[in-house]
């Protein structure tokens, strides 16, 4: 599926190579956070994300896709939550 999309979408190539490779490697990888290499990559980059996070609220700058996006990294990684999601 990624391979359709390399011809003039706006993601880059090298990401859907990675995306392909994830499903590749694992066909019943129900989300990409829970393959080795994106889980290696988003532990490395999530303090900077957090950063960026706290930068911008702190300024009144809204962001809600980022945030969003930090929301729903850590619910995935939690096991148990408040509210039992």
């Amino acid at each position: 599926c990624a391979k359709l999309w390399k011809g003039g979408c706006i993601i880059r190539a090298k990401l859907l190579d990675k995306i392909q490779a994830a499903f590749d490697n694992d066909e019943d990888l129900s989300n990409l956070m829970a393959d080795p290499t994106f889980a290696a990559e988003l532990n490395g980059k999530q303090l900077s994300w957090r950063r960026i996070a706290t930068l911008c609220i702190a300024s009144g700058l809204p962001l809600p896709a980022i945030c969003a996006s930090l929301n729903y990294f850590d619910t995935f990684r939690r096991e148990n939550l408040p509210a039992n999601l």
